[in-house]
């Protein structure tokens, strides 16, 4: 599945069948309709140019069968400050991710992820690999990101200071308020979409901002 026309004749000329359309609720539902559900599915360099993961994940779910995994890679959160990889922050892409925050993502769509795998490619990616929840075993790999993530601080306002010390300056919206210690987090509260748009406005209003991460 991919919007782009141009590359569906070099797909037939390679065996290769595909749709021209835009992955969501309506094409998983017609793949399913005709081909039936997946075992797999995959997206590499997808979700940053994504800005609306809603219908994409829904979309998962019609799509997969029970035990499927999606797969993906995105631009990872923590090379990119590592390596102040600042030239892969443009208007095409709308998120650089955390595995925290993919985490909270999939975890809204009854998804959770089961192993990881980073990459070099681009100045650090993130390979995810998904399933529902309860349909596969989490590896080690995760928990091990997950602990790397929170000593260095990727996951609270220390990486605004790596920002700082690299000459970049960072402002933040809260989505969300946790109540957590040193082992877990024991409760999300999240913030209503009218506070969050109203926080993104008054930052837009007088500071502004060349570039956005979730």
């Amino acid at each position: 599945v991919d919007p782009a026309r141009n590359l569906q004749p070099l797909a037939a000329k390679n065996g290769i069948e595909s749709m021209v359309a835009y992955f969501g609720r309506g094409v998983a539902e017609e793949i399913v309709a005709t081909k039936g559900r997946a075992s797999a599915m995959t997206a590499t360099n997808v979700f940053p140019h994504i800005p609306d993961m809603s219908d994409v994940l829904a979309g998962a779910d019609i799509l997969l069968r029970p035990g499927g995994t999606f797969v993906l890679e995105a631009h990872y959160l923590g090379d990119l400050i590592e390596h102040c990889a600042f030239d892969t922050v443009y208007h095409e892409h709308v998120s650089f991710w955390s595995l925290k925050s993919a985490i909270t993502l999939f975890r809204r769509f009854g998804f959770e992820v089961v192993d990881i795998t980073r990459l070099p490619i681009h100045h650090g990616q993130l390979r995810l690999f998904v399933r529902r929840k309860g349909e596969g075993k989490i590896a080690p790999a995760v928990a091990e990101l997950l602990a790397w993530e929170d000593r260095v601080g990727l996951t609270n306002l220390s990486n605004l200071k790596a920002f700082a010390a690299m000459g970049a300056y960072g402002t933040c919206v809260i989505t969300a308020i946790t109540a957590q210690n040193t082992v877990r987090v024991t409760d999300v509260l999240e913030v209503p979409e009218a506070m969050v748009r109203a926080q993104i406005d008054a930052i837009m209003t007088d500071i502004g901002a060349d570039a956005a991460k979730t």
